[in-house]
């Protein structure tokens, strides 16, 4: 009821009337009140702590947005209209060993079927892999939240793709390293084929030395102690083949040098002979020459006397016939005058005559 002795002024002041820094104040303190209110109603602080190892990945329910944040720390969100994620983003070690399931990561060993039919086994066998950071929406949209991706996913693939590549050689041709190494990175190209699409990456593939039956495992050790044998024949063999050449070099190298050095002998000796040749040609010619002057004046010396012989003869001869016409003038009295003139020439031995007698008879001397 109105009371008209009351002021105006004063009955107004009844009514509370905010400020204008009040109403702002109001107005920023509502989303503080509806962020306590959702927090409370969702039992949600609205944080959520990313750890160093972890990838948070921020879905916008109200948007219907995805964000992918690496940087560690807290990640405020709304609850019911926001969620966060933690994915751990760590290298993580897939087993197989045992014969039994263990942890998240660990199951039993991994058995192949060789294409001869043949069985043989891993009695460890190690994956490497991580999540892709960049990739966290996809591998929470196709795996969901936590570590479901480590079992949906990556085991999903591993025994298959494992199996499929290892079991296509035989247990005899598993046990070579290159065929072993072959296995391994092909492997690890295929499960990259297809967890890559899922944001997962296999960084490495560690396989064991495979297990085979007893028997088999004793053929197998022969075996490798045969093609060790082999081997190191082999060796020795490249060995020998090698000290082979590396004599035949040396001999060729030796024969080479001493040919080197007697062919500089023959040069050296050839030369020798040829400056002797023409020492001896030259002594030859200047022998030659003394031999034809000496020869020369011998017969020149010869002719003369020839001559002088010739004059000297024809004179006797000369003389001769003019004894030869004296005598045949004369005839038989120069004959004796000659046989006279030669037997004064000859000396006669005289001896005394003794006369023979019979046997038994005195010789008697004659006065």
């Amino acid at each position: 009821m109105f009371d008209p002795e009351v002021p105006v002024r004063a009955k107004t002041r009844r009514w509370w009337r905010p400020t204008r820094v009040e109403v702002a104040l109001g107005l920023a303190a509502v989303p503080l009140y509806a962020w306590i209110g959702l927090t409370k109603l969702a039992d949600e602080r609205g944080l959520a702590h990313i750890d160093d190892g972890q990838v948070a990945v921020l879905v916008d329910h109200a948007h219907a947005t995805t964000r992918v944040s690496s940087a560690p720390g807290l990640r405020p969100f709304v609850p019911w209209f926001q969620d966060v994620f933690a994915l751990d983003k760590r290298p993580i070690e897939f087993r197989f060993e045992g014969n039994e399931k263990g942890t998240l990561n660990r199951f039993p060993r991994l058995v192949v079927r060789a294409h001869d039919g043949s069985s043989f086994w891993f009695d460890t066998f190690t994956l490497q892999y991580a999540l892709t950071p960049n990739a966290a929406a996809r591998v929470l949209a196709d795996s969901g939240p936590g570590d479901a991706y480590q079992e949906k996913l990556v085991n999903a693939f591993a025994r298959a793709v494992l199996r499929d590549e290892f079991g296509y050689f035989s247990c005899e041709e598993i046990v070579r390293p290159e065929n072993l190494h072959a296995a391994t990175n092909e492997a690890r190209r295929r499960l990259n084929e297809y967890l890559k699409p899922h944001g997962i990456e296999v960084l490495e593939v560690a396989v064991a030395k495979p297990r085979f039956d007893p028997l088999y495992e004793k053929a197998i050790e022969r075996r490798k102690v045969g093609n060790q044998e082999i081997e190191h024949l082999r060796a020795q063999i490249e060995t020998l083949e090698q000290e082979k050449h590396q004599r035949i070099s040396r001999a060729l190298e030796e024969k080479e040098s001493e040919l080197m050095v007697r062919r500089g002998n023959l040069a050296r000796d050839r030369l020798a002979a040829e400056q002797e040749a023409i020492k001896t040609r030259n002594a030859a010619d200047v022998f030659a020459l003394q031999k034809r002057s000496e020869a020369k004046t011998l017969a020149d010396k010869r002719a003369a006397e020839a001559d002088a012989l010739v004059a000297r003869y024809t004179l006797e001869a000369d003389g001769l016939k003019a004894h030869a016409d004296a005598l045949a003038v004369q005839g038989e009295d120069t004959v004796r005058a000659a046989l006279i003139d030669r037997l004064a020439t000859i000396e006669f031995n005289i001896q005394p005559f003794v006369q023979p007698q019979a046997p038994g008879e005195a010789v008697a001397a004659h006065p």
